[in-house]
């Protein structure tokens, strides 16, 4: 009997040694959350893991579910098996390149033998630039509270 599980994982292995130029050491963030109220749990699950990613066919981008510029990231399930399954919602960043990417949708083949994810970059949060805070408002003191100001007269 043929074994489609293994072949599939034996394809999958051989694309990642010819392609090696283009597999990434990726690390995958799993935010864990209340789904009815959104609530964003302190905790999140992070592991490292190499990955392909391929941009998608022209074919594929629709403009409403897949966007130009959305990425297919291919993650063999070996390397994710027994610590988390990816899901919408989740973040890649890349180790070494700094881009972060939000997963869209996570989709596992049949074979059970990689994850599919399509994600986007990420237009990322400005908290702001690199220059020096200089000035604040004075709040006082660790000293000792000795007057008080009656402001009703």
């Amino acid at each position: 009997m043929i074994s489609l599980k293994r072949i599939v994982r034996d394809a999958l292995d051989t694309a990642f040694v010819i392609a090696s130029d283009i597999v990434r050491e990726l690390t995958l963030t799993k935010q864990e959350s209340e789904p009815y109220t959104g609530f964003m749990f302190p905790d999140s699950v992070q592991v490292t893991v190499r990955a392909l990613v391929l941009n998608y066919r022209s074919g594929d981008i629709d403009g409403t579910v897949v966007k130009v510029g959305d990425e297919k990231v291919l993650i063999r399930s070996r390397e994710l098996a027994g610590i988390i399954n990816p899901s919408a919602g989740d973040v890649i960043e890349e180790t070494h390149g700094a881009i972060l990417r939000d997963v869209i949708a996570a989709r596992q083949d049949a074979t059970e033998s990689f994850w599919t994810l399509q994600t986007r970059r990420a237009a990322g949060e400005d908290w702001g630039d690199l220059t020096a805070f200089r000035s604040a408002e004075d709040w006082g003191d660790l000293s000792p509270f000795d007057t008080s100001v009656d402001f009703q007269n």
